[in-house]
């Protein structure tokens, strides 16, 4: 296993020696997965910190959790980053193993208390890249009016070393990363269900 425990106050030190390259390009303190609704004592703790300090704040969420302890990050993080992994409960609960509802309740939740979020889409070749996916992102994005965007999050095979050092085996998902034919037109389909994506088109 790699990594260590660390306090708020360690974690703190160690992003405030990169804050003069924050307040050049803009950036600051993003809390990741794992799940930062799983952790929501320190994440909360580690937000209040960051704010104290005068940093932007970021959470990157599948937004499965309680929404009361969701609606905890509300005043403490500027950048919501919000992944939709599936739009259909079933193929939802196959690929990740828990339900769809609360996700949906929870970003919608957001939505009526007129939080910006980025909503992404991690989209994966002969996985969820299906007609039937893109046709519920144009549903559900169609119900977002304070979404800050909508992007697409393509496949990548860059973790898969880590599978190795946590004695985890290889990837259960077998899929290459999209070549960029396939890419545009992930971007096309979801263009004709009247979704708009931040992505560039790639050459």
């Amino acid at each position: 296993m790699i990594g260590k425990t660390m306090s708020v106050d360690e974690v703190i030190t160690e992003v405030m020696k990169d804050k003069p390259f924050y307040e050049t390009s803009g950036g600051g303190m993003t809390i990741s997965g794992g799940e930062p609704l799983f952790q929501p004592d320190f994440s909360l703790a580690l937000l209040k910190a960051a704010k104290a300090k005068g940093l932007d704040t970021a959470i990157e969420t599948s937004g499965f959790g309680n929404p009361e302890i969701l609606k905890k990050f509300i005043p403490l993080v500027d950048h919501f980053m919000y992944d939709i992994k599936e739009t259909d409960d079933s193929r939802h609960r196959r690929v990740t193993g828990v339900p769809l509802e609360p996700i949906v309740s929870n970003l919608k939740m957001l939505n009526d208390l007129g939080v910006a979020v980025l909503v992404r889409f991690p989209l994966v070749p002969g996985v969820n890249a299906i007609p039937e996916h893109f046709e519920g992102i144009g549903k559900l994005a169609a119900q977002l009016d304070h979404a800050k965007g909508f992007e697409i999050m393509a496949y990548h095979r860059l973790g898969e070393g880590k599978l190795d050092r946590l004695g985890m085996g290889s990837s259960p998902i077998h899929a290459e990363a999209p070549e960029n034919a396939e890419f545009n037109g992930w971007i096309d389909a979801l263009a004709a269900q009247g979704v708009k994506v931040i992505n560039e088109r790639k050459k």
